[in-house]
């Protein structure tokens, strides 16, 4: 724990005590103590120290997205410095906050894009895993969790280098963030602070952080699907459309539907590797349909948006199974690359009979993977 994590942690105990003290339950992952602990800051007599290995200020061995606890169990989850170095990063977000109870707070530091590499042997793979800010934020919000206030590290460093050294280096202590986090904003304390993301693309609209991880489309391409289908909802007076992605990975389209279009989205995906899917299952399975007709609950999908698996069958599959409950838009994702989602575009345009179909495909983009539309006119 370095010098400014120490100062972020005194002050974040000091200015929430109900949670550092008795009669509160903590946990703390990744709580094997190499240069200092976040138990020095807490006064409570249950206190539980995770780490997947044992050593100092560990209670339990354990990967930290395994944690052998039920729901609802911590009033704090605690975490410093350990969500770079794993490589289940998501899942171990989910654990944390399924295990804490819903007036409870979450708090933790990390390592962001700008952090170098290091400690590799610290974790399971061996591998470093800095993660973007944005990419936290969200999936914290994609999985209901608040964020109440998050800030750099670099806050802290003109008080401890002087206001002089801070502004003559302010790239530095961009490497590290924290949040306070809650299960419910009922419970947060006092003015939401959240800082600017840095290093990061902005798209007009959005309501809550400043900017957002975009998608793996590429920019062009998703600038004008979106800039399509907003027109599209205004045209047919849809205010709320209902969005339904197939293959979601890390997520980064769900607040470009919530903010830019205020839509409901619906992510499908058979892994929770990278995000926490609203439905985590085989989109060709008619378990995963009967979920998503249950969330759906007689509604029709405004945007179905097809990124699953990429072989011909399971794009056609995909096809088949959820268009019919759409009417609208469905969009493909990557009909300028790979054969599978390509080779179905090209039999939809030729018999596309009455509906409008649009292909966006930037050309100074490398890797051109390009976005379809068809829509009802």
């Amino acid at each position: 724990m370095h010098p400014a994590n120490r100062v972020f942690w005194k002050e974040i105990s000091e200015k929430y005590p109900r949670y550092f003290n008795d009669p509160s339950r903590v946990i703390e992952f990744g709580s094997l103590d190499i240069n200092g602990s976040i138990r020095d800051y807490c006064r409570c007599k249950d206190y539980v120290g995770l780490d997947w290995r044992p050593g100092p200020m560990v209670d339990v061995v354990s990967l930290a997205h395994e944690a052998p606890f039920p729901p609802a169990t911590f009033d704090t989850v605690l975490s410093a410095s350990m969500l770079e170095h794993d490589p289940f990063w998501g899942r171990s977000l989910v654990k944390m906050a399924d295990i804490l109870k819903p007036d409870g707070i979450m708090v933790l530091t990390w390592g962001t894009a700008k952090n170098p590499a290091h400690e590799e042997a610290s974790a399971p793979d061996c591998k470093f895993h800095a993660l973007k800010a944005e990419s936290v934020l969200q999936f914290l919000e994609n999985i209901g969790i608040y964020v109440h206030e998050f800030m750099y590290e670099k806050k802290y460093y003109a008080a401890m280098y002087g206001a002089e050294w801070a502004a003559k280096n302010p790239g530095n202590g961009l490497g590290e963030a924290g949040l306070i986090a809650f299960k419910s904003p009922t419970y947060a304390v006092g003015e939401r602070h959240v800082d600017r993301l840095i290093m990061e693309d902005r798209i007009d609209g959005i309501k809550n952080y400043s900017s957002f991880n975009l998608p793996m489309q590429g920019r062009q391409e998703w600038y004008s699907y979106m800039d399509l289908i907003r027109a599209y909802f205004k045209r047919h007076e849809i205010e709320h459309p209902v969005v339904v992605e197939i293959g979601v990975w890390a997520n980064w389209q769900r607040p470009f539907y919530k903010y830019y279009l205020d839509a409901e989205h619906i992510g499908i995906d058979i892994s929770c590797e990278q995000s926490m899917p609203d439905i985590l299952g085989d989109s060709h399975a008619p378990e995963t349909l009967a979920k998503l007709k249950a969330l759906l609950k007689g509604r029709t999908i405004d945007l179905l948006f097809i990124d699953g698996a990429h072989d011909y069958e399971s794009v056609r599959k995909d096809y088949e199974i959820y268009a019919p409950l759409t009417k609208g838009i469905v969009a493909f994702h990557d009909v300028a690359w790979p054969a599978g989602p390509r080779q179905l575009w090209r039999e939809l345009i030729d018999t596309a009979d009455g509906m409008k179909t649009f292909t966006f495909i930037d050309e100074r983009n490398k890797t051109r993977t390009g976005i379809g539309i068809i829509a009802d006119p």
